[in-house]
């Protein structure tokens, strides 16, 4: 959750700057600061996969230590739940862009895409089918398709601004 609340902080404080430039209609500086926030809100998500997936057992010892048998659970639940957090960076940044530019559905629905929309869905089916292990994969499947549904978003949103721009020229 550390780095999580580093890159919503990041993705928070491009707000104002997205918000300001779309109200001017430079659309070129709300791309490069969406771009900008995604990329560094995805480099801290990505240190921190690194950090889940090379150092699980040490993560965990913080909260004290158990048996192996214990131990060896937590440290395959890391690898396999925490599998694709690397892309919530773009999620994150979706969420604040379109807050910024007065779309509060898509804001809402790529805020919510992970959590809600993809994962509860996606616990259930998968639970099903493969159990325990379907539970654990619910994480890296509510993780691609919330990075699916707001790439696709942003990547229509920001076609639009530079359709405008190339209009407005």
């Amino acid at each position: 959750m550390l780095a999580f609340s580093i890159g919503i902080g990041v993705a928070s404080g491009s707000q104002p700057i997205i918000g300001f430039n779309y109200g001017a209609k430079k659309y070129g500086r709300v791309k490069k600061t969406f771009l900008l926030s995604a990329g560094v809100a995805t480099i801290i998500t990505f240190v921190s996969w690194i950090i889940f997936q090379c150092f699980p057992l040490q993560l965990i010892r913080i909260f004290g230590t158990e048996s192996a048998l214990y131990e060896e659970f937590a440290v395959k639940c890391f690898h396999i739940y925490l599998l694709l957090t690397f892309l919530n960076g773009l999620q994150m940044c979706a969420g604040v862009l379109f807050q910024a530019i007065g779309q509060p559905m898509k804001a809402a629905i790529t805020s919510l895409s992970k959590q809600v929309i993809f994962y509860i869905p996606a616990m259930l089916i998968l639970s099903r089918f493969f159990g325990l292990t379907g539970i654990l994969m619910t994480g890296p499947v509510a993780d691609a398709l919330a990075f699916i549904l707001s790439g696709a978003f942003c990547f229509k949103e920001i076609k639009k601004m530079e359709q405008i721009s190339e209009n407005a020229s």
